[in-house]
């Protein structure tokens, strides 16, 4: 894919990796994003061989040390250790920021903002998740980005869009997902929402932003332009449900509570022998539901007519579940789903992370191992769609947090020594947290 970065050298080469041809190879990313979402798009750009210059607040990776009461932010270190440098090995900043470069700028100090702009004049794409109003406050709304630029593809996702009467709020994962319907959707009974554990919006949301930058440079790569692509993350998300949201509008609406689906009936979690052990069922055909009666050895299931359809085992729902909980409670959840998935019907055991490894339900090479800051060697997963002939083999750890502070103001920008030690001194680039 072709590239506006006139005479501005690949960072890539200039650190010894080897440039893969890849889908992106020779495309710069310009990633001012933070938390979940912003960091997961980037990193499918990275991985698919886009030279990401990530621009971090000395503070975004959190504080110089851990908590006083024992508490470790950011959650999961390599062996459990966050020193010596506990910003540098928190486990969810270093998985979404492999392959990328690390400039730690404080645009707010002292000669920050025009680094930004001449790094901007110098990059094929922008990427930021602030609030809509971040952007217009530094005098970079997309007239003037474009100016700047007129072959940058600038990619801005806010929680709430660019513009509305919503456009100032801020936004995270875990309230987006509620706000845009998802929550009203999942629920035992009318009386409480809820909402997944895993923010399931922000790695949707993620991957929206990965394909909507490769079209827009597919389009610049057509017409010799950039452009502005607005993702509005609560937006996005709502269109998962669009239709739910149709059929709520019409008298006969009847939300579904719990696990059950209005159409493939039955459908539940079962509970297994075992401690907590579970499996997932639907029957989504009539084959199914046949199928279904032979391995639990209903014969009078089966020869019921009034169970042949999914109209009419709506009507018995709490009787067909307590049948199949009855028969799934003296089962092993690997073996009952092994005996279903043979009869047709669609049965998954509920697996924990430790239970995906052990049975082998991942792909053999599903993790990369990739060497951290400190000798360890750490298994992660690895770009989701290989393309067969453009499989990246080499893997790049997360860089320590203003690594490639000189490597960048130098070879981008042309920055001398003096200039950035002086940029050192005011507090402008930085290489740890500053409180």
């Amino acid at each position: 894919m072709s590239s506006s970065q006139v005479d501005s050298p690949s960072l890539l080469g200039v650190l010894g990796q080897s440039e893969e041809q890849l889908p992106l190879t020779g495309i710069r990313v310009l990633d001012l994003t933070r938390v979940w979402a912003g960091p997961f798009a980037t990193r499918h750009l990275a991985d698919l061989g886009a030279e990401v210059v990530r621009l971090e607040h000395p503070n975004a990776r959190g504080p110089a040390g851990v908590r006083s009461n024992g508490g470790l932010r950011g959650g999961i270190y390599p062996g459990g250790q966050p020193a010596p440098e506990p910003w540098n090995r928190q486990g969810a900043v270093n998985k979404l920021n492999r392959n990328k470069l690390s400039l730690c700028l404080d645009v707010g100090k002292p000669g920050g903002l025009d680094i930004l702009r001449q790094l901007i004049v110098k990059s094929d794409v922008l990427i930021e998740n602030f609030s809509a109003r971040v952007m217009p406050n530094w005098d970079l709304d997309w007239e003037s980005l474009h100016a700047l630029n007129s072959r940058l593809v600038y990619l801005s996702m806010p929680g709430f869009g660019r513009t509305g009467p919503r456009r100032d709020f801020v936004a995270v994962g875990a309230m987006i997902e509620p706000h845009a319907g998802l929550s009203s959707l999942m629920a035992y009974d009318e009386s409480q929402p809820y909402r997944t554990q895993a923010t399931y919006s922000d790695p949707l949301i993620g991957v929206v932003a990965a394909w909507a930058v490769v079209a827009a440079l597919l389009r610049r790569q057509q017409t010799g332009e950039g452009s502005l692509v607005d993702l509005a993350h609560t937006e996005a998300t709502t269109r998962l449900i669009g239709a739910e949201i149709i059929a709520s509008q019409g008298e006969a609406w009847a939300p579904t509570y719990g696990n059950r689906d209005p159409v493939f009936i039955p459908q539940g979690v079962f509970p297994c022998r075992g401690d907590d052990a579970w499996i997932a069922i639907t029957v989504q055909t009539e084959a199914a539901w046949r199928g279904l009666c032979r391995v639990l050895e209903r014969d009078d299931w089966s020869a019921d007519t009034s169970l042949g359809t999914s109209v009419g085992r709506a009507h018995r729902q709490d009787e067909l579940e307590e049948g199949i909980a009855e028969w799934t409670a003296g089962q092993d959840k690997l073996e009952a789903m092994e005996a279903l998935q043979k009869a047709g019907v669609a049965a998954g055991a509920v697996l924990t992370n430790q239970e995906m490894v052990e049975n082998h339900v991942l792909a053999p090479d599903f993790f990369v191992p990739i060497e951290e800051n400190w000798g360890e060697t750490v298994p992660y997963p690895r770009f989701p769609a290989p393309i067969e002939g453009m499989e990246r083999h080499s893997w790049h750890r997360a860089p320590r947090l203003g690594e490639h502070n000189r490597l960048v103001l130098m070879k981008l920008l042309g920055k001398t020594d003096k200039e950035i030690n002086e940029l050192e001194q005011a507090g402008t680039i930085a290489h740890r947290p500053g409180f």
